[in-house]
């Protein structure tokens, strides 16, 4: 186990080993989280790191930018219609 000091100003020094294995490296973020009484630490995706991601939902659909756009406004569109359906139907039980 690794450990380390923490500075008047709340800094820590992660222990080489731990940057080595976690692929930490000078101006990486980082996300915080405290659960369970440990903190706990990782690296933050970058956008490279999600480079192609999507792609398995992609497979045979088009490569055209503004209908990819137009797809998804329509898609945003109709969710929002459907949260205020809901929101009236909520308001009417009321």
């Amino acid at each position: 186990m690794a450990s380390g000091i923490v500075s008047e100003k709340g800094q820590v020094t992660i222990p080489s080993s731990i940057r080595r294995i976690a692929k930490i490296r000078p101006g990486t973020r980082v996300d915080f989280d405290y659960r369970d009484n440990e903190i706990v630490m990782r690296p933050m995706k970058s956008l490279l790191d999600l480079k192609g991601a999507l792609k398995p939902y992609a497979i045979g659909k088009t490569n055209d930018l503004n209908e990819i756009r137009e797809q998804a406004l329509a898609e945003m569109a109709r969710e929002k219609v459907d949260k205020m359906a809901e929101e009236d139907a909520d308001a009417e039980n009321r």
